[in-house]
């Protein structure tokens, strides 16, 4: 499929990618050591997390992956030793610059296994969350890590086994019946393993199918569940009746809340979205919340229904539009309640188009429309928005004027087959070419009365990457200029490890790369505003983004067998960290945090 740049300053490319391949997949009903089991999953058609699928790129070059980077990859997932850590960090390459003051945080699994027993798939390892405490004016920094010790994980340490479902597989060990055991038991584990975010003076560890556990800065400890009094009902399961509130709460029904809240540092707002599976047919009840990011004030609710049973991972938002990228899968449940499976084993993809809603922002200029559905024939799979933003009117739009570009990092063509079949087990492997690569899609829609047009082209390159993210000054804003990522090779024919960063130009279409020294692995980048006194640029001024952000990125260096975290400059990405702040120990590979600049751990 051949796509055009849409954006008008950038001379046309395109890019192609082949016709979806025949899929390679296990006959599972014939390798399974169950007997029991493997009929019944050959009789309801779902396929375990396990199951091989073979993705449409090549496989990676032996420059990206090989068996000496195999083994290096591997020791990144295995789970934490030390834990809890609180130190004073001694062991610091360059120098901490010295307008930098504040707190990283950073969540992510963190422990993979008990009592002998290895988690079905490393995303439903434990919650890790890790803390750096930064004084640049003094040099000081401190590391601080403790799991998110909820009721379940307290009780699985007591008891040293499994003694929950888990949504990637991992289940209680079995009995005479195999999975059968497991039937009709709905409730998942939380493991709070996805981000951890901070806004109203709570600091909150995230993941996407439950509600958030709201954590102590100071001491990590876990506190309990957040319902931002009482405004996200509390339940065993996440599913509406559809009859109405007070009928959900005498069935014991509750909501998830999104793992990806978004922060509207333009407007001094925090937006995130609850959501609850439907009963009965496949609509999916959201509804988008505004905060105070200071207060935590509730300044708007914003209720919604998505064409889809199933939960999207991420949203982005611009001035005027909440906007949900809607991956085409379906949800066989069978499986999932006889305990044969989890809900990820229970999914499959489909091969159709992906599905765009745009959701009227309160206060933007279209409030008061009905929500826009825009309906796509490309088979993409988006993953994480790095951001949305608007155009000015006129600005080369439809009849309305509106022309809203969206970033995503999203696998370029999925088929049918299995969710995640490729991407599972103790650690994600990238052998003859299995896992897509995630490359940088800039999606243009030009909205008209009663629908949309759009184009889509592959940006940054064509590179494989990860975990896009903008200074958050920016967010929604279409002056936003730069987005800055995990790298993993130039390629984008595959996927590989995350081996540097990378920052995307939307003015010129360059990139500017980093990569690290071998065998270290690159996690997400943290975008930390320089302070206005320190930096060149405002939001809600007349100055554009210039990059005057720094990046803090945690890194693990297989041949120390440690873990760092690193200090870019995102005006000089290129030239790589300022400093490395050591840990004694390594921390499993992660996912997503924040930046908040109160100084938490450290005392003055």
């Amino acid at each position: 499929v051949s796509r055009r740049c849409g954006l008008s300053c950038v001379p046309p490319r395109e890019r192609r990618f082949p016709a979806p391949k025949k899929r390679d997949y296990t006959d599972f009903s014939q390798s399974s050591k169950k007997p029991m089991v493997a009929l019944l999953v050959a009789t309801l058609g779902v396929a375990p997390a396990g199951v091989a699928r073979r993705a449409l790129g090549g496989k990676p070059s032996a420059a990206v992956w090989n068996e000496e980077i195999k083994a290096a990859w591997t020791q990144a997932y295995a789970s934490a030793q030390g834990v809890p850590a609180n130190y004073d960090i001694d062991e610091i390459e360059g120098r901490i610059p010295s307008a930098l003051r504040g707190t990283v945080f950073r969540n992510g699994p963190g422990n993979f296994e008990r009592g002998g027993q290895r988690y079905e798939h490393v995303l439903d390892g434990d919650g890790l969350l890790c803390r750096w405490s930064l004084d640049g004016a003094t040099g000081r920094a401190r590391f601080a890590s403790r799991f998110v010790r909820t009721p379940e994980y307290a009780a699985e340490e007591a008891a040293d086994t499994v003694l929950h479902r888990n949504t990637f597989g991992t289940q209680p060990a079995s009995g005479p019946l195999g999975e059968l055991e497991n039937a009709f038991d709905l409730v998942l584990k939380n493991p709070a393993n996805t981000n951890v975010q901070s806004w109203g003076g709570k600091l909150l560890a995230l993941w996407e199918a439950a509600l958030p556990c709201r954590i102590d800065p100071d001491t990590l400890e876990y506190v309990g569940r957040e319902t931002f009094d009482g405004l996200l009902p509390d339940g065993a399961l996440t599913v509406a009746s559809g009859i109405g509130p007070e009928v959900d709460a005498s069935l014991g029904l509750g909501v998830a809340f999104t793992a990806h809240p978004r922060e509207d540092r333009k407007r001094g707002r925090v937006v995130g979205w609850s959501w609850a599976a439907p009963l009965v047919g496949s609509s999916l009840s959201v509804t988008v919340h505004e905060w105070d990011a200071a207060s935590g004030a509730l300044l708007a609710s914003t209720p919604t229904a998505l064409p889809s049973a199933i939960a999207p991972h991420d949203f982005a938002l611009t001035d005027s539009w909440y906007i949900f990228a809607l991956n085409a899968m379906q949800l066989n449940l069978f499986p999932y309640v006889l305990g044969l499976t989890g809900p990820v084993g229970a999914l499959r993809t489909t091969g159709e188009g992906a599905v765009l809603v745009l959701v009227p922002r309160p206060g933007g200029a279209a409030a008061g429309r009905e929500p826009l559905t825009v309906r796509t024939e490309d088979p993409y799979f988006a993953i994480h928005h790095a951001v949305a933003c608007e155009e000015p009117r006129g600005g080369g739009g439809g009849s309305d004027g509106e022309t809203i570009r969206l970033y995503t990092a999203a696998w370029p063509v999925v088929g049918a087959g299995p969710f995640l079949g490729d991407w599972g087990g103790d650690v994600p492997l990238y052998d003859d070419g299995k896992i897509n690569p995630t490359l940088l899609l800039e999606t243009t829609l030009r909205l008209r009365e009663g629908g949309a047009s759009l184009e889509r082209s592959y940006v940054a390159g064509g590179a494989c990457i990860d975990h896009p993210h903008v200074d958050p000054r920016f967010e929604g804003d279409g002056r936003v200029r730069y987005i800055f990522m995990s790298w993993c090779n130039a390629e984008g024919e595959s996927g590989s490890p995350p081996v540097g960063y990378c920052r995307f130009d939307r003015l010129t279409g360059k990139t500017q790369v980093w990569r690290a020294p071998p065998r270290t692995f690159c996690e997400e980048v943290v975008v930390i505003p320089r302070p206005a006194e320190a930096g060149r640029a405002s939001a809600g001024g007349e100055e554009a983004d210039v990059a005057d952000v720094w990046l803090a990125g945690m890194m693990y260096s297989a041949d120390v067998g440690r873990s760092c975290l690193a200090i870019l400059d995102g005006d000089d990405l290129e030239s790589g960290p300022v400093c490395r702040l050591w840990l004694r120990q390594a921390v499993p590979h992660g996912l997503h945090g924040c930046f908040v600049e109160e100084l938490y751990g450290m005392a003055t």
